[in-house]
């Protein structure tokens, strides 16, 4: 029997002024990408005008340069980069700058693996004239998932392919009714 290796999504350059917080990061993408890593906005810009990676996630504070003008200039570089801005600050203000910058998605940390992944395959695949449907659902996530864990539930994944709810009371499974009910 011959084992087919996982194909690879690409490259990723991830760029945060934090260490650790770059290797929460690495760890999230799992081993189907190419991974690397700029420590500030000047670095991020060398490298991605070399390596032009397929995705770029970028924080939003950033000693040298912030992201906004870190975005900027990348979409100077390249009009159709496709860079996912994460930061710990959850701020309309800052939202509405990172979209307005050209950001293709926002992500709040913390973040599950699966949200981070699921937004950044989308983000890959999603030409830019569509970015503010990305940017607005990869939004909605996190507020679905906040809705839920408000009321109970302890184990809520949500991505842009499914939703996953537990409850230790309840059962797993969600029927059609319910959904309706949920959403109404």
């Amino acid at each position: 029997m011959v084992m087919m290796q996982a194909q690879e999504l690409g490259l990723v350059l991830i760029v945060d002024k934090s260490p650790i917080a770059r290797k929460h990061i690495e760890e999230a993408f799992g081993d189907n990408w190419r991974i690397e890593t700029a420590e500030n906005g000047a670095a991020a810009l060398d490298k991605f005008a070399k390596l032009r990676p397929s995705v770029v996630t970028l924080a939003v504070k950033m000693p040298i340069m912030d992201g906004y003008e870190t975005l900027r200039r990348i979409l100077k570089i390249d009009s159709g980069a496709r860079v996912v801005m994460i930061s710990s600050v959850e701020d309309e203000e800052v939202l509405r700058k990172c979209f307005e910058s050209g950001a293709m998605a926002y992500i709040v940390k913390p973040f599950t693996p699966e949200e981070l992944n699921d937004t950044i395959t989308i983000a890959k695949k999603t030409d830019v004239e569509h970015r503010k449907v990305v940017f607005i659902f990869s939004r909605m996530l996190r507020k679905i998932k906040l809705i839920f864990e408000n009321v109970g539930y302890i184990h809520v994944i949500t991505s842009l392919k499914d939703i996953q709810v537990r409850h230790p009371d309840l059962p797993a499974n969600i029927n059609r009714s319910e959904i309706h009910m949920i959403k109404s």
